[in-house]
C-alpha cells in the first residue's frame, strides 16, 4: 500500500469502515481494527496481529 492510498484507507478506519487486508507475504487475511505509524493492527479469526503497511494490500472481504 502505498503512503497516499495508506492515509485515506486509515481515515475510512478511523471513522468507523470496516476494512479488510491482505498481508502479501502470508497471505492470511483479516480485518483492520486500527492504524498506528507505518502499521496495521489486525484481526485475524480470533487472532489479532500487527502488519507493517509495506506487506498489506486492501481486499474486499476476508
Amino acid at each position: 500500500m502505498d503512503p497516499n492510498e495508506y492515509q485515506d484507507f486509515c481515515q475510512a478506519v478511523e471513522a468507523g469502515e470496516t476494512k479488510y487486508v491482505e498481508n502479501t507475504g502470508s497471505h492470511d487475511q483479516g480485518r483492520v481494527l486500527f492504524c498506528s505509524g507505518n502499521r496495521l493492527e489486525v484481526e485475524i479469526g480470533d487472532r489479532r496481529e500487527t502488519w507493517g503497511v509495506e506487506y498489506c494490500k486492501e481486499v474486499k472481504t476476508a
